[in-house]
């Protein structure tokens, strides 16, 4: 008698979830190009030169935490998949 495949819907579901969180990742890399400082935006205020903060920082920081866990999960499910056809 055959099994049926174990968790085949999980799988199928981690690899949906890591395929988008690559996309958000691209899509937030794209989005903090935008809007990173332009040279226009340096300010002398006498002594100094000042550079005003941008959302670019913190579009970069998500694009890579996305881009992190994305990581994770489809090592995650390649390595499982891999020892699953080992012990078959």
């Amino acid at each position: 008698m055959e099994k049926p495949p174990r968790c085949k819907f999980t799988v199928f579901f981690f690899i949906i979830i890591s395929l988008s969180l690559g996309l958000i990742s691209f899509v937030l890399c794209i989005a903090a190009e935008i809007k990173r400082n332009k040279e226009e935006d340096l300010r002398w205020n006498g002594k100094l030169c000042y550079l005003p903060s941008s959302k670019a920082f913190g579009l970069g920081i998500a694009a890579l935490v996305s881009f992190f866990l994305a990581q994770i999960i489809g090592n995650s499910i390649l390595l499982k998949y891999s020892c699953w056809r080992r012990k078959k």
